[in-house]
């Protein structure tokens, strides 16, 4: 009992939002200024998938070091980075090591080259932390199985009795979707460890099903354990101190498990959030400047929870919202109803603009539209070229929305270049997580650039053993993609002005310059009536810095009206540009533009 009270007294401690000055690396003032990643630009690497500088197919962190000078022509200045600590999976979302580089990228010593690389180049990096659960191959589940204490109240254990007639399932999924046998999986070795050691007890009372929410192999962590909470605020202390910027939160609706009168919650419940609300105040004493983003997968609604009355633990959520209201806009054809069930109510018929305001309204006005980080896609969704066809102009037009809007911009590697993924025979196939991550495309040398590698680890049939009969597809891919597109590479693509990724370039530059584009406060985004399916919006700082973005998504051109008529510069493209007496002006086929005034 007497841990129970340090660990919590500590975890709960009240930190001051202004409190504390930063650790000497351009920490600012909360109170006054605004932090880092208001500023920032995010790029996601797949660690996998980025460059390979060993040459045995797998992406590593060296390659992500070496990588500095791209970045910097990029422009951005934030990368997050999918799990690196050590674990059995391909993917790495199952720890079964959070103090331990995974081998596959490189050692401990290589991340902190590389994190000493990033910050020479101004570039802060965040990285997943996936604590909802761990692999079952963590020593903490190998001594639970074993009933070893503090082990066993790790995780989360019943008996069958407890389990028939229950309404659990998998909470992102309707009730008719998912049964209880979807989350709670029985334990072998856990069972004969109950009969040697307690032969009397009755297998049926025996708690030998554990909850996992996700998979078998990933048994949830239970977080009303107090010397569990406090091994994650060790591990969370452990990173920041070694130079890590902050943490992406893996499914951090999941965490906490609530009954309430017979009612199951299993997502965003009271708990989960006070968790987060004690884990980010623990966080900015370690390091005050710290950035926590939360994977709320869900819309804007109940991402609101999680900056409950004011109070913040977690500085930014995805803006998921944002990300499948957009690309529906755009396209009929978005795919995985399934998957993206939660937004059903959110997808109408509507146009670009219609979108936009949706988002918008969508979010609690007493909630800093900072708080929502918008993204297009990301490792577990369709990349946005398939999404959209591949069009170059509604790619541009995506990306122009993405570094016009308030909160912390994401991008997710290859989408600079319009980078897809393969089209597959198998219907099933479309949706499976590898395609999403396959290695980038750098030039065209051997693999794309990516690394000397015989065999790519995509192709490697070792780390599917889900799939039957798994064959090589990513030369094949390579070579379908060299052949349909002159322009698939990062290296091609910076020698043309007119490239996807010269836009790119564009509107990060922008961004970085005006103040409008990053400011966050609701009054600084308004919309202009009327202009149908363009989208069209004002833009505007404290300073009386002032910007309208006009994006036509069409092959048809529009005409709208500017509020105030008159003579303005389009930011992007440099040119001038007079509106009618009317304020009017016409805008081309899939046409961006940021509209500054001239002022005498």
């Amino acid at each position: 009992m007497k841990h129970f009270v340090v660990v919590f007294a500590i975890f709960f401690l009240l930190v001051e939002p202004g409190s504390g000055s930063g650790n000497g690396n351009g920490s600012r003032n909360r109170s006054q200024n605004r932090n880092w990643w208001q500023e920032a630009i995010f790029y996601q690497i797949w660690p996998a998938s980025f460059r390979d500088t060993n040459a045995d197919g797998i992406g590593d962190l060296a390659g992500i070091a070496l990588q500095m000078p791209y970045f910097r022509k990029l422009g951005i200045n934030g990368l997050w980075l999918t799990p690196i600590f050590q674990s059995p999976s391909y993917h790495g979302y199952d720890a079964s090591d959070f103090l331990e580089i995974d081998r596959r990228y490189g050692s401990q010593q290589d991340f902190i080259h590389l994190l000493e690389a990033a910050h020479t180049n101004q570039i802060r990096i965040i990285v997943d932390l996936v604590i909802n659960h761990v692999s079952n191959r963590h020593e903490w589940f190998r001594r639970a199985q074993k009933l070893e204490m503090p082990f066993s109240n790790y995780f989360v254990w019943k008996s069958e009795v407890d389990l028939e007639g229950s309404s659990w399932g998998k909470p992102w999924l309707s009730p008719t979707a998912s049964t209880w046998r979807d989350v709670w999986h029985f334990d072998k070795a856990r069972l004969e460890e109950h009969r040697r050691q307690f032969p009397a007890w009755e297998d049926r009372d025996r708690p030998v099903y554990y909850y996992a929410v996700f998979s078998p192999t990933q048994p949830d962590l239970n977080f009303d354990e107090p010397l569990l909470v406090d091994e994650i605020l060790k591990i969370a202390r452990y990173w920041l101190e070694l130079g890590v910027d902050g943490f992406r939160l893996d499914g951090a609706r999941y965490l906490h498990e609530e009954v309430q009168e017979n009612l199951i919650i299993q997502a965003d419940s009271k708990k989960t959030i006070e968790f987060w609300l004690g884990f980010g105040r623990f966080l900015k004493k370690v390091k005050p400047d710290a950035f926590l983003i939360g994977e709320i997968w869900h819309t804007n609604e109940t991402i609101s929870k999680y900056y409950p009355n004011g109070q913040q633990g977690l500085d930014a959520a995805f803006n998921f919202t944002f990300s499948n209201e957009i690309i529906f806009a755009l396209t009929s054809n978005l795919i995985d109803e399934d998957k993206g069930g939660v937004y059903a109510s959110l997808r109408r018929k509507h146009t670009l603009g219609d979108a936009l305001v949706a988002d918008f309204e969508s979010k609690p006005g007493q909630i800093p539209s900072n708080f929502y980080s918008p993204f297009l896609s990301n490792h577990d969704q369709l990349r946005v070229s398939n999404q959209l066809g591949g069009k170059p102009g509604l790619l541009k037009s995506v990306a122009s929305m993405l570094f016009t809007l308030p909160g912390t911009p994401f991008l997710y590697y290859g989408e600079e270049i319009g980078m897809d993924q393969p089209s597959v025979a198998d219907p099933k196939d479309f949706y499976d997580d590898l395609f999403k991550r396959a290695p980038l495309f750098w030039n065209e040398g051997l693999n794309a650039g990516f690394g000397d590698g015989q065999l790519l680890w995509v192709d490697d049939a070792k780390w599917f053993p889900w799939r039957p009969n798994h064959q090589p597809w990513w030369n094949a891919f390579y070579e379908k993609t060299t052949v349909l597109r002159p322009d698939f590479s990062i290296a091609r693509q910076l020698t043309d002005s007119a490239s996807l990724l010269s836009h790119y370039r564009r509107l990060i530059a922008l961004r970085k310059q005006r103040p409008e584009l990053r400011a966050s406060e609701c009054a600084s985004l308004s919309f202009l009536p009327g202009n149908g399916v363009v989208a069209a919006y004002r833009r505007v700082d404290g300073q009386d810095n002032e910007s309208f973005v006009v994006i036509n998504p069409t092959e048809a051109v529009k005409t709208i009206r500017l509020p105030e008529p008159g003579r303005y510069q389009d930011l992007i493209s440099e040119q001038p540009i007079a509106t009618q007496m009317d304020g009017s002006i016409e805008v081309g086929a899939f046409q961006s533009m940021i509209l500054s005034k001239f002022r005498r």
